[in-house]
């Protein structure tokens, strides 16, 4: 019978072997970075989602074997389940249910409740339906070599790129403004977190105003990226993949939304593979994603 607690930060690397050992199983066989080479650069995104969780990031346990985790963080008003993980053996026994109904206790007060599932998960999907999340939006996988980028470029004229970078929080409130019209919600926290982490940013203008800003990973992907229109992200991914290019990554990988047609053409077109489906659920919809590119599945 497993037993339930809030995690501390000391838990995070426990939950840590727990979702390796949960993705490992699940994409076995698949050519991709391990979660054990992913870890050195996720454990400081793991521990400020902790940090920002206010009661959501909880641990189920037997014995003193971590056998389930999730957390739920809150950005402007809307409740984000960004993980939740049970070991495969595990599966099927109530966990799961458990590990929500207790991350649900840090959803009061909140306009909407959203989660990401493997599309192919129906456990995952009938749980969250189950709690009034519906698939809302599917989301395309899509891997390919970052030398496409430089022949996906649209026209946008006017518009210039300038580096992100942690001399840039000030534009912060800008910046929310923009993901509050294409994402539908803010979230000022996860930008500071991510300049002061070092990711490559970059931040577009026309004629000075801010029309769109996008991300290179650690790991060479790129998102979350978001443009007020979305004619200008072909160009926005031909600068992202020249920033991708200066650091020596030859491929890379993104979560494109089903409505982001210009981006899903444009890089099926030109060489990349699709690589996973997932689904972004929801208790309304929000925001226009055909503009909006996601970070990763932990934060849509």
């Amino acid at each position: 019978m497993a037993r339930f607690r809030q995690a501390v930060i000391d838990d995070i690397d426990a939950a840590a072997d727990v979702w390796q050992r949960t993705i490992e199983e699940s994409r076995r066989g698949a050519n991709r970075l391990s979660p054990s080479q992913r870890w050195g650069v996720d454990k400081s995104w793991w521990e400020h989602l902790l940090r920002s969780s206010k009661g959501g990031f909880w641990l189920a346990e037997d014995g003193n074997t971590v056998v389930g985790i999730v957390c739920a963080i809150v950005r402007d008003g809307e409740w984000l389940l960004t993980h939740l993980y049970v070991l495969p053996e595990r599966q099927g026994h109530g966990v799961g249910r458990g590990l929500v109904e207790r991350a649900l206790r840090s959803a009061r007060g909140t306009d909407r409740h959203v989660a990401y599932a493997d599309a192919s998960n129906f456990a995952s999907t009938s749980l969250y339906m189950r709690h009034g999340m519906y698939p809302a939006r599917d989301i395309v996988g899509l891997t390919g070599p970052v030398s496409v980028l430089e022949r996906v470029r649209a026209s946008a004229d006017g518009l210039v790129a300038e580096p992100l970078g942690a001399h840039s929080t000030s534009l912060i409130g800008h910046i929310d403004a923009l993901d509050r019209q294409v994402r539908g919600t803010g979230r000022s926290e996860d930008h500071r977190f991510w300049l002061d982490l070092g990711m490559r940013g970059l931040l577009f203008r026309r004629h000075g105003q801010i029309v769109g800003y996008a991300y290179c990973s650690p790991w060479g992907g790129i998102g979350p990226v978001a443009a007020q229109h979305e004619t200008d992200l072909p160009a926005m991914l031909e600068r992202c993949g020249q920033v991708l290019a200066e650091s020596g990554v030859a491929e890379t990988s993104l979560l494109v939304p089903g409505v982001n047609q210009t981006v899903l053409s444009q890089l099926l077109l030109h060489g990349f593979r699709q690589t996973s489906l997932g689904l972004f659920v929801a208790t309304r919809p929000a925001g226009d994603w055909s503009h909006y590119l996601l970070f990763h599945s932990g934060l849509p």
